[in-house]
């Protein structure tokens, strides 16, 4: 078991706005690049983009950057962020997701944000809210192939 960190140990903390992530497309294995941005003003409005994160103990999942920043402690430097996860909503889904195949997403209450490191970060992703269901979000799964064939992986688990 790893040792705790004390928050006196902590040398710096710098907070970031851009984060680039290089990911191998699921469509033609091509190495891309997401720019995924997380700022309380991207030209004069919150901009806070959603990404799909690797997760140790199951499959993957989607969440929102709150924030973003790096922890230096002594020599090593270690890159966090707070994240908001989604998850598949529990309830019965409306007959208009079976027919049109939109994956849903449910929005987490902001007290179950949770610190993540960035090195899970697998890309990032376009998330549509619903406004018939109060924090509710459809993935957006058409912007490239690589997503397409993403969400059909996590609609098969």
């Amino acid at each position: 078991m790893g040792r705790k960190l004390l928050i006196s140990e902590i040398n710096q903390i710098t907070e970031y706005r851009l984060l680039r992530v290089n990911y191998e497309s699921m469509a033609d294995w091509r190495q891309d690049t997401d720019l995924i941005r997380c700022s309380p003003s991207f030209f004069g409005m919150p901009r806070y983009d959603c990404i799909i994160l690797r997760s140790a103990v199951g499959p993957d999942f989607f969440g929102r950057l709150l924030c973003m920043f790096t922890c230096t402690v002594g020599d090593k430097v270690e890159p966090i962020a707070l994240i908001l996860p989604y998850n598949k909503p529990t309830r019965a889904l409306p007959v208009k997701d079976h027919d049109l195949r939109f994956y849903r997403l449910h929005e987490q209450t902001r007290q179950r944000a949770e610190f993540v490191s960035l090195h899970a970060v697998r890309r990032g992703a376009l998330l549509v809210q619903d406004f018939e269901t109060k924090d509710d979000y459809l993935v957006h799964d058409l912007i490239d192939s690589d997503m397409f064939f993403r969400v059909q992986a996590l609609r098969e688990l």
